[in-house]
């Protein structure tokens, strides 16, 4: 099976419950008169990416849904016009039947974790309204959001960025150049929208 090329989009109100850090009340779904396709080419335009790159891959998942209740499950991140889902086969239903492929929406959870071989965590995301929210990109001064739970995310799929404690701010040029502003290598890095490599930059003057 062909991995499943992911547009990133999330429309996004957390409770307080599921995320302690403040998010902005932001839709990021496309419009209903809009295809699939032409979302896809609107925002690969926007960002200056291409369809290729980064892909959702199957992963072990820990899911915590909005009851409490735990679920542990192979499953991969899928995405139609309106929001992102986990997919899974439900091996104790037959092949024959419809029910055997199986969905979790993030309105139904509170968070979902990929796992490791051994069951530890390694990224956990918060659920949004329509997708999950991974720190894909961790610094001690800035970190980046993504809606995939991959350890290579193309930057085209980053969709807010958080300084320190502070809210989630939308990705765009200029919320971030606000950001780094003073750091000159940090700049040019973002003027040639190379986000990843300007954030890994703003945080590098700690390693000093």
């Amino acid at each position: 099976m062909k991995p499943t090329i992911l547009i990133f989009f999330c429309a996004l109100s957390v409770t307080a419950q599921a995320q302690h850090t403040p998010m902005p009340n932001f839709s990021y779904t496309p419009k209903p008169d809009m295809s699939f396709s032409n979302f896809m080419a609107m925002n690969a335009m926007f960002h200056n990416y291409r369809y290729y790159g980064t892909v959702s891959q199957k992963h072990k998942f820990k899911v915590l849904m909005k009851d409490s209740s735990t679920l542990e499950l192979v499953a991969k991140i899928d995405a139609d016009s309106l929001t992102r889902y986990l997919v899974y086969t439900d091996r104790s239903v037959k092949r024959s039947d419809s029910g055997r492929t199986k969905k979790i929406y993030p309105s139904q959870t509170i968070s979902i974790s990929r796992m490791d071989q051994y069951g530890a965590p390694q990224i956990t995301g918060i659920a949004a309204d329509s997708c999950w929210l991974f720190p894909v990109l961790r610094g001690q001064l800035i970190s980046a959001y993504a809606a995939l739970a991959e350890d290579e995310i193309d930057d085209g799929f980053l969709l807010y960025f958080q300084a320190k404690d502070g809210p989630l701010i939308r990705l765009t040029d200029d919320n971030l150049e606000a950001a780094i502003k003073g750091n000159e290598k940090a700049e040019r890095l973002l003027k040639k929208k190379k986000y990843s490599r300007a954030i890994n930059k703003f945080n590098s003057v700690l390693e000093k």
